[in-house]
């Protein structure tokens, strides 16, 4: 028999649970879906159960095949709110758009294709497109779907063998890299060749990267991402009321003041407000260690968090040819790098 039956109604012993307020954040991971559909009209019921069974939050798309008639713009009722980004596009085949969420930085969201390898000009304009994305402040960028550049593997970050169009596939990684942005998958998503990619600024968020079993002779690309999402609280709104107001006692008053005496009182408490703020920074970064407590340079670390701006991670670093996206590779060139200048 099931507990809820057997529990009595009252109890001496207070139910901690009862009472236990939610966390103020949860994280929630969000799901990704990069689909190469090759046609989206003969294969709806296919669509509709790959949605059913993988749940997902953004689905990126390419070869639908629809025709004109459907445009870019396509009004859905969901949880989230996104909005096309048109000064982003260039002359390729692009689409952006903006995602809001609430308690999250707004994400901008990339959906790319370029038709053959071979088209150089695609790469070049997806170029231009991402310089313009890279001068929004702090932008977090999901890049994905089918820049077909079978020759790279992007396990070992090298190309294979009898690589054709050996300047373009550089090309693309020196546009990533520029960027700071950084190519997730390594599985194979059409035959041997990984294809459909999903390319962040931020990978460290990203907690799973698979591929799944394709509607075409693509595979799916499902990937996770964390996002620590809060709830949003509105700000009492302030009325004033201008109409009880006694104008006439305020000009008064203005008349009665000393310019100079308040420049002066002004330039007075400027000075004493940078003299406080330099005296608290100099304890936070030098404290007492006999007077303070042992975890004193706990404030100082805070302090440094809180004045970063931008929380992107250092992208993959090249040595001798080879994307190193690990950490302690990145940490390891670094340093080799500042050894051969300052030794």
């Amino acid at each position: 028999m099931s507990s809820k039956y057997t529990r009595p109604l009252h109890a001496s012993t207070p139910d901690k649970n009862k009472n236990r307020k939610p966390s103020k954040k949860s994280e929630t991971p969000l799901r990704l879906l990069n689909v190469n559909f090759q046609s989206i009209k003969s294969k709806q019921g296919q669509a509709l159960n790959l949605i059913e069974s993988t749940n997902p939050d953004i689905i990126f798309e390419t070869e639908t095949w629809v025709d004109n008639k459907i445009t870019d713009k396509t009004v859905v009722e969901g949880a989230y709110i996104t909005t096309a980004v048109p000064e982003l596009q260039t002359e390729c085949e692009i689409v952006w758009c903006k995602l809001e969420l609430i308690g999250h930085k707004a994400i901008y969201l990339s959906s790319y294709y370029n038709p053959k390898t071979s088209n150089e000009n695609g790469y070049l304009e997806l170029e231009k497109s991402l310089t313009r994305a890279n001068n929004i402040k702090n932008a977090l960028i999901i890049m994905a779907a089918d820049f077909n550049l079978p020759d790279w593997d992007w396990k070992t970050k090298s190309l294979k063998p009898n690589t054709q169009h050996t300047n373009i596939h550089h090309k693309f990684t020196d546009i990533l890299d520029d960027h700071g942005l950084q190519q997730m998958v390594e599985e194979p998503t059409r035959e041997s060749n990984a294809l459909d990619l999903i390319i962040p600024n931020f990978p460290n968020s990203f907690n799973k990267v698979e591929t799944i079993p394709g509607i075409s002779d693509h595979d799916i690309v499902f990937a996770e991402l964390n996002t620590i999402l809060s709830k949003q609280t509105k700000k009492p709104k302030k009325i004033s009321l201008y109409k009880q107001t006694k104008w006439e006692n305020i000009k008064e008053n203005l008349k009665m003041i000393n310019r100079g005496q308040l420049k002066d009182a002004s330039r007075l408490v400027q000075r004493e407000l940078r003299r406080a703020y330099w005296k608290h920074i100099e304890d936070i970064k030098t404290p007492d260690f006999k007077k303070d407590k042992p975890n004193c340079m706990k404030r100082f670390w805070t302090f440094n968090k809180h004045k970063r701006s931008d929380r992107n991670q250092i992208p993959p670093l090249r040595n001798n040819g080879l994307l190193h996206p690990d950490s302690v590779e990145k940490a390891n060139i670094l340093n080799k790098q500042f050894q051969s200048v300052f030794f």
